[in-house]
This record gives C-alpha cells, structure tokens and sequence, in this order.
C-alpha cells in the first residue's frame, strides 16, 4: 500500500518503512491512496485514512551558497542557507473499512 502526501509544500510518494526529510515535521494531508483494490482519490474517503509516522528532532542539511556578483565593479557577496529538516519515518497506513452491505429484509 502506498500513498502520496502532502508536508511543508512538497509531495512525497511513501509506504510503510519509508523515510523522508521534510521542511514541517507534520504531514499535512493524503493526498491519494494505492492499495491492491485501486487508486483512492476521493477526498471523503482520503479523510478516513490514517497514517502513522514517527518524527525525529530537526537537522540541518548541506550548505547552500549564495554567490551575488556584479560585473566591472568588484562586488562580490558570498552567503551561506542551512535549512532545516525534519526525518519523518511512515510506520503504517491503514485504510478505512469497507462497511458491508445491510442484508434486505
């Protein structure tokens, strides 16, 4: 079972066991579910699903350089961005039970 979600602005595509680094250390919405049924993607139903994650404390990624530079006039600026991240690790997802038909009487 997989399901694509939605954290800090970005989509990640995850299963169980999956781990990912995001901006927000929540996930903001599911966005659509795989299952070996098929595709999910009505949003009444998408509300019904529940995955749960673990998340570990924020890290800092590789430095990002910023370079501004201006041509016949030696200007130069160098600065540096670490962003922080957060690790989210999917532990499951579990989808909402089918109700089964009531039997007509």
């Amino acid at each position: 079972m997989q399901a694509v979600i939605k954290s800090g602005g970005t989509q990640y595509l995850v299963e169980p066991g999956a781990e990912i680094s995001s901006l927000k250390p929540k996930i903001d919405a599911v966005l659509m579910l795989i299952s070996d049924e098929g595709v999910i993607i009505d949003p009444v139903k998408l509300d019904q699903v529940k995955l749960e994650s673990q998340t570990s404390g924020p890290f800092k990624d590789k430095k990002v350089r910023v370079f501004k530079y201006k041509a016949k006039s030696r200007y130069r600026k160098t600065r540096g961005f670490r962003a922080q991240y957060y690790k989210i690790k999917i532990t499951g997802i579990a989808a909402a039970k089918k109700a089964s038909p009531k039997p007509v009487k």
